[in-house]
């Protein structure tokens, strides 16, 4: 009797084919600039995310330059 062996291979549909041109990604992720979701700001810049059409950084966190977002000290109170 001969015995059979199956092999369970994942399968992604959610991989690109081409590798992702990093100058792009660096490019298109800018604090500042217009976005439709947070794919390249996130890639590019730590803390951050697309924001009413804008990367910008995450609450909490401020922007030192294009590229970084840093936790920010400071609270801002509202008074009414």
């Amino acid at each position: 009797m001969e015995s059979s062996t199956t092999l369970s291979i994942p399968f992604s549909t959610t991989s690109t084919p081409h590798p992702v041109n990093n100058a792009v990604i660096k490019s298109l992720g800018k604090i500042g600039n217009t976005c439709t979701s947070d794919y390249f700001c996130r890639r590019t810049i730590s803390q951050s995310h697309c924001y009413n059409g804008k990367c910008t950084c995450i609450d909490g966190y401020t922007t030192v330059d294009q590229y970084t977002c840093m936790k920010s000290n400071y609270k801002i109170y509202f008074s009414y």
